[in-house]
């Protein structure tokens, strides 16, 4: 493929190869809908696909949220309630799932399987261009709220599944202090907003507001679609233009985040709920939260990255050691936040007394003081960065699939207008902190972002016995003052669309319609083995085995003992030994 020629509507803007993930990056535009896209091009058979939007939250009512939901509820071209949880019957899908971010939402998925992987690409488009929430309001009462009447006699109450979960997510006192945290540093951002939903404001949305949001932000020129692996792109491309994009014409409304005005405020005071029989004395939660510097500065926000967990990774670490002898908190957290176009980074006082406020803050601004004026542990930062970089070129996923790790990175690079190879290719980052590490490049991080900075909060959140009391009796005369203001008409419309729903839901998908879902057929599957191609070699009466693959120049090196000179009972303690091993000294 050649820069500046067209491949089914999609105009090649950019070729790039990426050595680091063994990959060559093809970046896209297509010219009629104004979608973004990358392809990841390489030999790993285990292919993604995911397709994410700019999804800006204007308050907490969870819209973002609810949308992933739904729009996963059915589509023109599968009518059918859940139509993944139908195509999974007969998929091989090594992943699939969707994803609400504080400012985008993301669809991916993988399969090893050719077939398989175009089935479960069709679904999702249809799903996020085309689905049956934007004009069949069920879905959205289902997933996101409504007002449950069973009949005329009963008090009406607040229901729906992105309701239900974030009342669940939102009683956890460390996620209401990292949402009051956000509401005072982002102020005047998209981030002081609960992106999941605030359950006490998640009832404001309504759904004239829920499609317009999709309408604005579910538009192809406001998202970015991803390709990874081994696959024939130009038939991927020609599909998405037949089917979906050359049905869009480029929206002239261009979607931007705009970035938190900054302020120092460290007197922000907020309730949480305990029961009767929790301890009000020493169950106080404090943060202290700073802002960094836009996310086009990946160096430094790399770096800060690795001075929180070299400063306050582990107990033994110097700040955190400090905090804990003054026996500040019961437990101690710390966090950098590079999920936003406006990085933070965070401390938590978990479990402490108010009076320790003036005392954490002053604590932390005299110890980074200190670690600014006599240098940081040149081999606790070594350490770190190397641990670090290990884990980068291993890239360990675990259950998801390594392409897909690439995805949220392709999407905060569209987001944050960064290119995309900035956040693939990170060797050069890590060589520049090991030659600064002499240089007083951290200890100059410390002094530009926390001991000089203008954009810092301190948030403290009190334990109330009372708040539950007040907001459950504050619910319930909300219920009752809303029923008595209907009218009878309304009552029996509520009672109708309670009813309405629960047969929705209860109502088996029509055998036809599922019947158009892409199937997986046995044929489609090949029985072939991918086989692993090996070395061997005996030299000096050892039996050598080599894999020879691509590991980012990591080399891996087993080595395997015959214990079948052990007796059956040295063999119980064989596995203590190796253990020991990795536990003591060596000679040298």
């Amino acid at each position: 493929m050649e820069i500046n020629e067209i491949y089914y509507g999609f105009k090649l803007l950019n070729i790039k190869e990426i050595k680091e993930i063994d990959s060559v990056l093809y970046e896209f535009k297509h010219e009629k809908s104004g979608a973004s896209m990358v392809y990841l091009a390489n030999d790993d058979t285990n292919k993604c696909f995911s397709i994410g939007f700019k999804t800006l939250p204007e308050d907490s009512t969870g819209v973002c949220h609810i949308i992933e939901h739904s729009v996963l509820c059915g589509s023109k071209k599968y009518p059918v309630k859940e139509p993944f949880v139908n195509l999974l019957k007969g998929s091989m899908a090594s992943f699939l799932n969707a994803m609400t971010a504080s400012d985008c939402t993301i669809y991916p998925v993988a399969s090893q399987n050719d077939k398989d992987f175009d089935n479960l690409m069709s679904v999702y488009l249809d799903a996020v261009f085309a689905p049956l929430s934007i004009t069949d309001p069920k879905p959205f009462l289902q997933e996101g709220w409504h007002l449950e009447m069973l009949d005329e006699a009963d008090m009406p109450s607040y229901k729906g599944i992105v309701y239900n979960e974030m009342q669940g997510a939102m009683s956890n006192p460390l996620s209401q202090l990292s949402e009051y945290t956000n509401q005072v540093l982002y102020k005047g951002s998209c981030y002081e907003y609960n992106s999941g939903g605030d359950p006490d404001v998640i009832p404001e949305l309504t759904y004239d507001y829920y499609k317009s949001f999709y309408h604005k932000h579910y538009h192809p020129s406001n998202g970015v679609i991803y390709l990874y692996g081994m696959m024939d792109v130009l038939e991927k491309l020609e599909f998405i233009d037949k089917e979906y994009l050359s049905k869009f014409e480029d929206s002239e409304e261009k979607i931007t985040i705009n970035l938190p005005t900054p302020i120092v405020d460290t007197n922000v005071e907020r309730e949480y709920i305990i029961n009767d029989e929790e301890e009000v004395e020493n169950n106080t939660y404090i943060s202290l939260a700073f802002g960094l510097e836009h996310a086009k500065n990946i160096k430094d926000i790399m770096a800060f990255s690795l001075l929180n967990e070299a400063l306050l990774g582990t107990n033994a670490s110097p700040l955190k050691k400090v905090l804990l002898e003054k026996e500040l908190a019961e437990d101690i957290e710390s966090y950098i936040d590079d999920g936003s176009i406006y990085p933070s980074f965070g401390i938590f006082l978990n479990k402490t007394s108010p009076n320790k406020k003036e005392l954490f803050v002053k604590t932390v601004f005299d110890e980074l003081k200190r670690l600014k004026d006599e240098g940081i542990d040149r081999n606790l930062l070594l350490a770190t960065i190397n641990i670090n970089e290990f884990k980068n070129k291993e890239l360990d996923t675990g259950r998801m699939p390594k392409g897909l790790a690439f995805a949220f990175s392709i999407m905060q690079g569209y987001n944050y207008d960064i290119p995309y190879e900035n956040y693939l290719e990170t060797s050069d980052y890590y060589k520049f902190f090991k030659e600064n590490l002499d240089t007083g490049y951290f200890e100059s991080l410390i002094e530009k972002y926390i001991l000089n900075s203008n954009h810092y909060v301190v948030v403290t959140m009190n334990p109330s016995k009372e708040l539950g009391k007040i907001k459950d009796e504050a619910m319930q005369e909300k219920m009752r003052s809303l029923k008595e203001n209907m009218t009878l008409d309304e009552i029996k419309e509520c009672v109708k669309i309670t009813n309405d729903l629960i047969a929705y839901q209860n109502q088996k998908d029509d055998i036809l319609d599922v019947k158009k879902l892409p199937e997986l057929k046995l044929s489609d599957i090949s029985t072939k083995i991918t086989p692993i191609h090996t070395m061997e070699e005996d030299k000096d009466g050892i039996h050598y085995i080599y894999h020879n693959v691509n590991t980012n120049k990591i080399a891996y090196f087993r080595a395997y003992f015959d214990l079948g000179v052990l007796s059956a009972e040295e063999l119980a303690y064989a596995r203590i030994l190796s253990r020991l091993f990795v536990r003591l000294d060596t000679l040298n």
